[in-house]
């Protein structure tokens, strides 16, 4: 028997690998067709196929890459899987990681996080995932849709976060300003803060 894994294996072995792959900031994430042994996704890969992930995507649109993908190998690789032609390869063991179920609870966010590890986690369980949450107060506020980086530049410096000790102790406030400026390689690089 064979399965079709939505994860690039042996490095996404288990669940949710298009989340675990965004969370961990790979810049692909893949599809693997393997043999299928008694314990999960350990099988010989008989193919696999890579798809990018673009800084804005959600997994709902590397999601559809891999559907694209998924179709592809199997179009490619099915005839000489019902002919017995088919090579495998054994799995890389010093590569293998298994990732375990995300549960909703997963989503809460750490504001001690970067801004980019925090616009991953959002952008992994937009909906109909549970979607990441913070709490203000006694409300839970949950993000499971699209938001783009300054918004998330603006929740963690913003109203989500306690005022810096710095801002007490010398009576200034640091204001996040939200655009990016033209040029910018990287958008944690971007955070600009203007005092007042």
């Amino acid at each position: 028997a064979f399965n079709v894994h939505g994860g690039l294996l042996p490095r996404y072995r288990g669940c949710n690998p298009i989340q675990w792959s965004l969370i961990n900031d790979e810049k692909n994430a893949g599809v693997t067709m393997h043999v299928m042994t008694e314990d999960f996704d350990a099988g010989d890969i008989v193919a696999q196929r890579s798809v990018p992930m673009f800084w804005n995507d959600t997994w709902r649109e590397i999601d559809a890459r891999l559907t694209v993908a998924t179709e592809d190998l199997l179009r490619e690789k099915m005839p000489s899987v019902l002919n017995g032609s088919y090579v495998v390869r054994q799995q890389d063991l010093a590569s293998m990681k298994y990732y375990r179920h995300r549960r909703p609870e997963d989503g809460e966010i750490n504001w001690n996080q970067s801004v980019w590890s925090i616009y991953n986690l959002i952008r992994a369980l937009v909906h109909p995932h549970p979607g990441a949450f913070f709490y203000e107060g006694t409300n839970t506020v949950i993000l499971d849709r699209k938001v783009g980086i300054h918004e998330v530049i603006a929740l963690k410096f913003g109203s989500a976060m306690q005022p810096l000790p710095s801002e007490k102790s010398v009576g200034v406030s640091l204001i996040p300003n939200v655009l990016v400026p033209p040029g910018a390689t990287n958008p944690e690089d971007a955070v600009t803060f203007s005092i007042s």
